[in-house]
C-alpha cells in the first residue's frame, strides 16, 4: 500500500504526525458520533460515551504517537458538539469545556481533558527512559545513541525528532515527582541526575567536575564507601554547597521511584500533574450517592449552574418570557421555577403527602446550600433524599418543555407520584446491608424489603412453593416458572372473601409486590405473571432465568 502503511490501525511513520495522517482517528470518532444519532440519549448518556468510547480513540492513538495540538482541538470540538447536540456538525455549549473535563467534586463531569491526557500519556515514555527499563528496545537504543555521555534530565533539547523534543519538554514538570533513593550508586549518575536536594549538580555547579577532580560521567559510587558518603576534599566554596544537605544512603540497589505510597507510576498520577486538582464545590454531593440516576444528576448540575435554557437567558435571542408553568406572570428564571412557582410547589406538596421531605422556602441557590449542608454524608436516608431532589428538578424541567414544545401536560400531583416511585424502586434495586439505617430508608419509603431471606418490617411473609405438577413447571421458551406465595402472617381461611384476598381489596395489596420485586431482583428473576386466587394466598409465577 501507499505510505503510511497501517498496523492495528496505526500508521508506521517514524517522522512528526502531521494533521493528514491523523485523519482516520477523526473519521472513527465522526462514524461513532453518526451511528449515535438515531438513539435517544439523555446528556448524561452521552457523557458516558465520550468517557468510555471516544476518549479510548485517543488513549490508543496517544499511547504510540504524540498527536498535533490541531487533532487535539478537533477531537475536543466534537466531544462539545456531541456532548450538547448529539451530532458532530453544529450545537452551542451551555458550560464551558475547561468546566466540563472537571471532577464532580469540582463541579464538573469528570471527563478526562486529552490535552493534558495526552501529555500524561507522553511521560510515560519518559519514566520508561528514566528508570531505564532495558527490557524495551526502544528504551535501550535512547540509552546508548541519545544519552551517551549525559542522562534524561541534562540533554539538550534543541536536537533530535520533533517527537523526542516534546517529550523532553515534559520532563522538569515531572522532576519534583521522582524521588531516588541512594543504595550502592552504581546506577546514578553523579552529576546529572537528580539525586541532590539542589538537582543534577551539573546545572547548578558547572564547574563542578574540574574543582572536584570527579569524572563528568562517573557513578555516584565514587563518592560512597562501606555506606557511608566519602567525598573528597572541595576547597571551591562555590562547590562547597553541595556536601552540605546530602541525602541518606540506604542498603541495597538504588531506587527510582515515583513519589506515591506504593512508588509506582501510573498514567491516572501523571494526568494530576497536568490537570492539577481545583477548589471542590460545596454542593458536589448532591451528584453522588448510590441512588444517583445520572440523567436526573446532569439536569441538576445545570440548573445549580444555572444554566438550563430559561427565558432569561441573553445567548438565546430571547427578550424574556413568562413561566408557563404557572398563571402568574412571573419571568422565567432558575429561581422562580426551582422553588417560587406555584407549579413546582404544588409538586413538593404532592411529595411530602407520601414521604416527609423538607425543603426550606428560600431561593434556589440557598436552597441547594441548605440541602448540600443538610444531606451530606453516606447516610442511605440523606443519599435518597439527594437522589429525590435530582428527580424532583428533572421532572419540573421535562413539564416545562412538554408544556413549551409538545402542548402537553401533568397535574403536580401525577409528577409527584412519579418521583417518589422513581426512587422507590431505585432504592429497591440497589443491594444494600442489613442495617438500622436500611431498615429505616425502607420504613420511610414504605419498602418491604427481604433482608437476609425475610421480609424486613412487614407483615407478610413469601414463600416459594415446590412446584409438584406439571401445571405448576410451565415451560414458555424462556424459563421455567416457580411459584412465590405472598401471606400475611396471622390470616386465616375465614379472612379470605370473594372480593380480595385476605379480606382487603386487590388495590390495598400493591405493598405486597415490594417483596417479590425484591425477591426477583436478589434471584435475578424476569417475567412476572402475578396472579390473585380469592380462594387461596397470593400468589405469582415468576419465570427463572
Amino acid at each position: 500500500g501507499s505510505p503510511p502503511v497501517r498496523y492495528l490501525g496505526l500508521p508506521l511513520i517514524s517522522a512528526r504526525l502531521s494533521v493528514t495522517d491523523c485523519q482516520s482517528l477523526l473519521q472513527k470518532i465522526d462514524s461513532r458520533i453518526k451511528g449515535w444519532e438515531g438513539i435517544q440519549l439523555s446528556f448524561a448518556g452521552r457523557v458516558q460515551l465520550i468517557k468510555s468510547v471516544l476518549t479510548s480513540f485517543e488513549v490508543y492513538w496517544a499511547t504510540a504517537f504524540i498527536l498535533p495540538k490541531g487533532i487535539i482541538n478537533e477531537m475536543i470540538k466534537r466531544f462539545r458538539t456531541f456532548l450538547w447536540k448529539g451530532t458532530s456538525s453544529s450545537g452551542y455549549p451551555k458550560v464551558a469545556w475547561e468546566t466540563v473535563c472537571r471532577p464532580i467534586e469540582e463541579g464538573g463531569l469528570g471527563i478526562k481533558d486529552i490535552l493534558a491526557l495526552k501529555r500524561a500519556l507522553m511521560s510515560k515514555h519518559l519514566w520508561a527512559v528514566i528508570k531505564q527499563d532495558r527490557t524495551s528496545i526502544w528504551v535501550d537504543w535512547i540509552i546508548q545513541v541519545r544519552l551517551r555521555d549525559c542522562s534524561i534530565w541534562t540533554v539538550k533539547d534543541n536536537k533530535g525528532a520533533w517527537g523526542w523534543r516534546k517529550m523532553l519538554s515534559l520532563r522538569h514538570t515531572l522532576m519534583s515527582h521522582i524521588h531516588y533513593r541512594v543504595g550502592r550508586g552504581d546506577s546514578i549518575s553523579l552529576w546529572h541526575d537528580p539525586w541532590h536536594p539542589l538537582g543534577p549538580l551539573i546545572t547548578r555547579f558547572p564547574r563542578g567536575p574540574q574543582m572536584t577532580g570527579i569524572g563528568i560521567l562517573d557513578k555516584l559510587s565514587i563518592v560512597i564507601k562501606e555506606g557511608q558518603w566519602n567525598w573528597p576534599l572541595i576547597t571551591d566554596i562555590a562547590c562547597v554547597e553541595i556536601t552540605h544537605v546530602l541525602p541518606p544512603i540506604s542498603e541495597g540497589p538504588d531506587i527510582i521511584s515515583w513519589k506515591a505510597k506504593d512508588g509506582s507510576f501510573n498514567t491516572s498520577r501523571a494526568y494530576e500533574i497536568f490537570h492539577p486538582p481545583g477548589p471542590k464545590v460545596f454542593w458536589s454531593s448532591l451528584l453522588l450517592g448510590p441512588f444517583k440516576i445520572p440523567k436526573n444528576c446532569f439536569i441538576l448540575w445545570l440548573a445549580i449552574m444555572g444554566r438550563l435554557s430559561t427565558l432569561d437567558k441573553p445567548w438565546l435571542n430571547h427578550n424574556g418570557g413568562t413561566c408557563i408553568l404557572c398563571p402568574d406572570g412571573v419571568p422565567e428564571t432558575h429561581d422562580h421555577i426551582f422553588f417560587s412557582c406555584s407549579y413546582s410547589r404544588r409538586c413538593l406538596a404532592s411529595i411530602r403527602q407520601q414521604i416527609p421531605l423538607p425543603w426550606p422556602h428560600r431561593d434556589w441557590q440557598h436552597g441547594v446550600q441548605w440541602a448540600a449542608s443538610r444531606w451530606r454524608g453516606k447516610h442511605v436516608v440523606n443519599a435518597a433524599f439527594r437522589s429525590l431532589l435530582a428527580s424532583l428538578v428533572y421532572h419540573i424541567w421535562q413539564e416545562r418543555n412538554s408544556r413549551r414544545f409538545q402542548q402537553r401536560s401533568r397535574p403536580p400531583s401525577i409528577v409527584g407520584m412519579l418521583v417518589v416511585e422513581e426512587i422507590r424502586q431505585r432504592i429497591i434495586s440497589v443491594p444494600l446491608r442489613h442495617s438500622i439505617c436500611s431498615l429505616g430508608l425502607f420504613r420511610l419509603w414504605k419498602i418491604l424489603g427481604l433482608s437476609r431471606g425475610k421480609l424486613a418490617d412487614s407483615n407478610w411473609r413469601l414463600e416459594e412453593e415446590p412446584c409438584g405438577s406439571n401445571s405448576d413447571r410451565v415451560n414458555t421458551g424462556r424459563g421455567i416458572f416457580t411459584i412465590l406465595v405472598l401471606t400475611e402472617r396471622g390470616g386465616s381461611n375465614e379472612t379470605r372473601g370473594r372480593n380480595g384476598v385476605l379480606g382487603r381489596p386487590v388495590t390495598d395489596l400493591r405493598a405486597g409486590f415490594r417483596p417479590v420485586l425484591n425477591f426477583c431482583s436478589q434471584r435475578s428473576l424476569r417475567d412476572f405473571r402475578f396472579a390473585i386466587d380469592a380462594e387461596s394466598p397470593f400468589k405469582i409465577r415468576v419465570a427463572k432465568s
